[in-house]
């Protein structure tokens, strides 16, 4: 069944995602005309700051649908109440999480340097902020309090990837984190260095809709899925023409891009397991994202329809 407004007409729906390897599906949907055929006009804008920034504009009515990090949904769902729900699984892979501080004499030190460091994160609630906390939740780190006093990890917001890279090279800031292939040709110039990662323990991107545009578009929405994991699905297979687009769109070496091409999966069935949701809520709790009172259930974070039975 294709999709059609009140008049006839294919439905818009506005889309964000980051620009990154992981959203070269939906231009290449667009390309093939597997939007039109489901009767669906997609308007994809790239958001470079990431999770944080997509869950306002969802908020504010700038967007309809996000491809965002499922620990910064599940965040912000349950701190921020109704307005949208996850609607499907977009990536089911593990996003890997480079960790990364200046390059040079003075910024020597592996990871237990990180310690007392102050990292720079896009926004509060953004996936690297949350990440950063389980970092520090992993290696026995404190974390300072929110004014940033005592001793411990402290956040500093300071923008997307460009911003974070400045943050590091200026001083603003002690290091980061960001999707590991992504910072990759920094590091290869000198202008970074690695210092670890840290994978989710999760599926990395969720598709995220206004509960009201899900209401009025519900078929819309799962045209967009369709045709979305079908490009998806012809990306990943004919890798001799994804990784030259790879490596054009994200300034990757072709063996970077192959590289990353081996740890990325796309789903067949875009149903969120309501486990791995209850796992998300607890892990957010244990590392103070999130109250320990906090009531994150998975029908109010995902809808009816998008969950597994």
């Amino acid at each position: 069944m294709t999709a059609k407004d009140t008049r006839g007409q294919p439905v818009t729906l506005r889309v964000g995602g980051v620009p990154e390897h992981f959203n070269i599906p939906w231009a290449l949907a667009e390309e093939r005309g597997w939007f039109a055929e489901e009767g669906v006009e997609v308007k994809f804008d790239e958001y470079p700051k990431g999770t944080g920034s997509m869950c306002a504009a969802l908020r504010g009515g700038e967007l309809d649908v996000a491809i965002a990090l499922t620990e910064g949904l599940v965040a912000d769902i349950v701190r921020g109440g109704p307005g949208y729900r996850i609607a499907g699984a977009y990536v089911s892979s593990p996003l890997n999480w480079g960790i990364v501080k200046r390059s040079g004499s003075a910024a020597e030190g592996g990871l237990a340097s990180l310690a007392n460091a102050t990292f720079g994160v896009s926004r509060l609630g953004s996936g690297s902020h949350i990440m950063t906390y389980l970092l520090a939740k992993n290696n026995g780190w404190k974390v300072a309090s929110s004014s940033g006093e005592g001793a411990g990890v402290s956040f500093k917001v300071l923008g997307g990837i460009t911003d974070l890279v400045d943050g590091v090279v200026s001083g603003k800031s002690d290091a980061f984190l960001w999707e590991y292939f992504m910072l990759k040709p920094r590091v290869d110039a000198g202008e970074l260095s690695f210092v670890g990662s840290i994978p989710t323990p999760w599926p990395c991107f969720m598709f995220a809709v206004r509960e009201e545009v899900y209401e009025q578009h519900a078929t819309a929405v799962h045209g967009m899925i369709r045709g979305v994991l079908r490009a998806a699905e012809t990306f990943v297979e004919n890798a001799a023409d994804s990784i030259p687009r790879i490596s054009a769109k994200c300034l990757l070496t072709s063996d970077d891009a192959a590289a990353w091409m081996k740890t990325v999966r796309y789903p067949k069935d875009s149903r969120v397991s309501s486990e791995m949701i209850g796992e998300v809520v607890l892990t957010l709790k244990e590392v103070g994202v999130l109250s320990a009172d906090a009531e994150g259930t998975s029908d109010s974070i995902v809808f009816a329809d998008a969950l597994q039975s």
